[in-house]
């Protein structure tokens, strides 16, 4: 059965609204039929929906997400869900976005 194995999202000193952020998805099957991820911000407003990750190496896939210097500050939850065509998984975190100083 197909699964995130683990989610990673870059989580720098300075996360503040305009930053991008990556987030890393490991998966245990490579070239899955499907991996895609949604963003929500901290009003649960979805700015990110349902978007194919990038491939980055075997069972490794990637996605940057910019944030919006005018964005709303908080906790933006992330999504992951990959699939083989039968099965599914998902995997959720959250990072925190700050204003700008």
């Amino acid at each position: 059965m197909i699964k995130i194995t683990s989610l990673k999202i870059s989580k720098d000193i300075n996360m503040v609204l305009g930053t991008s952020v990556e987030i890393v998805a490991f998966v245990n099957q490579d070239k899955p039929n499907s991996i895609k991820i949604t963003i929500k911000d901290p009003y649960e407003t979805v700015v990110v929906d349902n978007v194919n990750m990038t491939r980055l190496n075997t069972k490794v896939y990637n996605y940057i997400y910019q944030s919006l210097s005018t964005g709303q500050d908080g906790d933006y939850e992330v999504i992951v869900t990959v699939s083989d065509g039968t099965n599914s998984s998902v995997s959720q975190d959250i990072f925190t976005l700050e204003d700008q100083l």
